[in-house]
């Protein structure tokens, strides 16, 4: 069983990710959210109004997740920053459908390489 509750954490990581992100004039929402209610083979999905620079970011639910907790946590915690880079990255145009993914591409690689300087730079208990 986690310490810590799976909202309590991702709502206290998407601060410090809002903040780092630069999209601290965003009210984002975390919404848990079950195999069901994503689409196939995601684990998130980001909706956004930018007009109104508000957003919400599913999430598969911790209880959906076959992972030890810690393991479960980092994944979610992946996930939001990946949906937060999408996110960032709404504002460049793209002209194709095929460019999606090159994006997802893109992101993925964003998202690892942003979470892996976190980690690296401040201990577990931190985070």
């Amino acid at each position: 069983m986690c310490a810590v509750s799976s909202d309590e954490f991702l709502n206290a990581r998407l601060a410090v990710w809002r903040q780092r992100l630069k999209l601290d004039d965003w009210k984002i929402s975390i919404v848990p959210s079950h195999t069901d209610d994503l689409k196939p083979g995601t684990l998130g999905h980001i909706h956004w109004d930018a007009a109104k620079k508000i957003a919400s970011i599913r999430v598969l639910d911790a209880s959906d997740y076959r992972l030890a907790c810690p393991d479960a946590l980092n994944d979610m915690e992946l996930t939001v920053v990946h949906e937060l880079v999408h996110l960032v990255l709404s504002s460049v145009s793209r002209s194709v459908e095929a460019d999606r993914g090159a994006e997802e591409h893109t992101v993925n690689q964003i998202s690892k390489a942003l979470l892996e300087l976190d980690r690296q730079s401040s201990p577990p208990e931190t985070r």
